[in-house]
C-alpha cells in the first residue's frame, strides 16, 4: 500500500510541478506534465526537460544539448565535430563496448544546401523558418544529431523517436497547430466532498461492470497520439501486464483496441497501469458505506466524475478507493457520534 500511494504521490506531484510551469510559461499544463513523464523515462531532471523537451503535433522534440548530452553520458556512444559552420556540419559517431576502444560508426554529414533542396528548412506554412535563417550552424548540427542517433544508437533513448527543434516543421512551439494538448484532463488531487444526506432515497445497486452497453468511439481527433501511445504501451511493459489486463482497460475505455483510447483519459489510464483498479473488497465496503448513509448514487457518480474522472467504484485505483473509503467512514462516524444517545 505505501508503494501505491507513493507512486501516486509522485504522479500528483509530476501534475502540480506542471501546473506551476504551465502558469509561468503560459503553455498548456498537460503538455508540461507530458514533457516531464518523457524525461523521466530518458532519466533527465524535471526541470531539464520542461525547458529542453518541446510537444508538438503530438511528438517530442529535444534541444540538441540534450540529445549530445545524453549520447555522451551513455557511456556506450560519442561523436567527434569534424566540420561545422554556418554552411556544412560533419559528426562522426563512435561506440565501444565494455573493455573495448572506441570504434568508428559512421559519419553525418550535411550541408546548408541539401538541407533547403530537402525542404528542410521550411515551415509547415510554407515560409523560411527562423531558426534555420538565424542559427543555421546550431540547426544544422542538430539535424546532423538526430539522423546520426537513428542511424547509429537508436536505442540510446529507448527506442523513442528523437525529432530535433524545428526538424517538423514548427517555427513557433508557443503556437501549436491542431489540438491543444491540454485537451487531456488533469484531475484534481483532492479527496471527493461526500456531505451526509437526509434523505430516504435507496441506494442503487452498484455497477461494476467494465464496459459500457453502447460504447460510442471518439471522433480522430480525440485519440491518443502516437507518442501518448508509445508512452503508454512503455508503462504496461514496464509494469510487465498481460493481454487479459490490455482487453480489460478498453474494455472500460469502451474502445476495441488501445490506440483508439479518448486523450481525455490519457491521466486515468497511466494511473491504473501504474497501480491497478481498486480492489473487490475495497468497493464492497465502500458500497456498505454507501448504503448505510442511505446516499444517493447520482450524487456519488457526479462526485467520483468531478474528483477522479470515473462514474464507477470499480474503476478508482487502490489510491483513489482507499481515499473514498476514509471519507465516507468520517462522515459515518460524524453521524454516529451526532445520534441521541439510548
Amino acid at each position: 500500500m505505501n508503494e501505491i500511494a507513493t507512486r501516486h504521490s509522485d504522479m500528483q506531484a509530476v501534475f502540480q510541478l506542471a501546473d506551476c510551469f504551465a502558469k509561468a510559461a503560459g503553455s498548456p499544463a498537460a503538455a508540461a506534465a507530458l514533457k516531464i513523464l518523457a524525461g523521466r523515462q530518458l532519466g533527465l531532471p524535471d526541470i531539464v526537460s520542461l525547458t529542453g523537451i518541446h510537444y508538438y503535433d503530438g511528438k517530442f522534440t529535444f534541444a540538441s544539448h540534450l540529445i549530445a548530452g545524453a549520447i555522451r553520458s551513455s557511456g556506450r556512444y560519442d561523436f567527434e565535430v569534424l566540420e561545422h559552420d554556418d554552411s556544412v556540419c560533419a559528426v562522426r559517431f563512435l561506440r565501444r563496448h565494455e573493455g573495448e576502444t572506441w570504434k568508428a560508426l559512421g559519419i553525418e554529414r550535411l550541408t546548408l544546401q541539401e538541407a533547403q533542396q530537402k525542404g528542410w528548412t521550411q515551415s509547415r506554412k510554407g515560409g523560411d523558418m527562423s531558426t534555420w535563417t538565424k542559427t543555421p550552424k546550431n540547426m544544422l548540427f542538430a539535424r546532423c544529431l538526430t539522423n546520426g542517433h537513428k542511424f547509429f544508437c537508436p536505442d540510446l533513448f529507448g527506442g523513442l523517436p528523437v525529432y530535433a527543434e524545428g526538424e517538423l516543421g514548427e517555427d513557433d512551439l508557443q503556437q501549436p497547430q491542431q489540438q491543444p494538448i491540454d485537451a487531456v484532463v488533469v484531475q484534481s488531487p483532492s479527496q471527493p466532498e461526500i456531505p451526509p444526506q437526509n434523505g430516504t432515497q435507496q441506494p442503487q445497486t452498484v455497477i461494476q461492470e467494465v464496459a459500457p452497453a453502447n460504447p460510442t468511439p471518439p471522433q480522430q481527433d480525440e485519440v491518443l497520439t502516437a507518442d501518448e501511445y508509445q508512452m503508454v504501451v512503455g508503462s504496461i511493459r514496464s509494469k510487465g501486464l498481460m493481454l487479459a489486463h490490455v482487453k480489460l482497460l478498453c474494455s472500460i475505455l469502451g474502445v476495441p483496441v488501445l490506440d483508439r483510447a479518448p486523450r481525455s483519459r490519457l491521466q486515468w489510464l497511466l494511473m491504473v497501469i501504474a497501480e491497478g483498479l481498486a480492489p473487490t473488497p475495497v468497493v464492497d465496503r465502500i458500497t456498505a458505506l454507501v448504503t448505510a448513509l442511505a446516499l444517493p448514487w447520482d450524487g456519488i457518480q457526479r462526485r467520483l466524475q468531478k474528483a477522479y474522472g470515473v462514474s464507477s467504484l470499480a474503476h478508482l485505483t487502490p489510491t483513489q478507493a482507499a481515499s473514498v473509503e476514509q471519507t465516507l467512514a468520517q462522515t459515518a462516524a460524524a453521524r454516529s457520534q451526532l445520534q441521541p444517545a439510548g
